[in-house]
């Protein structure tokens, strides 16, 4: 999917899509090694006052140590507090699970308007933030 027209916006393409859209070129053997070199490119592209959207809580966390904005496509602004709680609820629920004792995780829910208003919100709080973060 294209990126509107903006001077402040970047999209980068990694692993096996790269090759063909000119992005970073990584031949990871595993997903998860595709997955932490994408996270790897993304950290140390970033500047302090930078603004990520994500649903990877690690990815998160570690944005907000090196100073970014963080945030999910639901609204959620992330704090290192929220990441370490949904983290520990995520491994908790997973162990749940695996022992048969919880539910299999819901099929994704559709993305509607109520979630648009709010990641749109949360947009905006973290634009003025990464603003005043930069003016500092």
């Amino acid at each position: 999917m294209p990126l509107p027209p903006g001077k402040n916006l970047q999209a980068v393409i990694v692993g096996k899509a790269a090759a063909q859209a000119g992005g970073l070129s990584t031949q990871p053997e595993r997903d998860t090694l595709e997955r932490d070199t994408a996270d790897d490119y993304i950290i140390a592209s970033a500047a302090p006052g930078d603004i990520l959207v994500t649903r990877d809580i690690p990815l998160a966390a570690r944005a907000l140590e090196r100073g970014l904005v963080a945030l999910n496509d639901r609204g959620v602004i992330w704090t290192a507090d929220s990441a370490r709680e949904r983290a520990s609820v995520r491994d908790h629920m997973a162990a749940l699970r695996e022992l048969g004792v919880a539910p299999p995780l819901p099929k994704g829910r559709l993305f509607d308007r109520k979630d648009l208003k709010a990641f749109a919100d949360a947009l905006d709080k973290a634009i003025r933030a990464a603003m005043n973060a930069q003016r500092r």
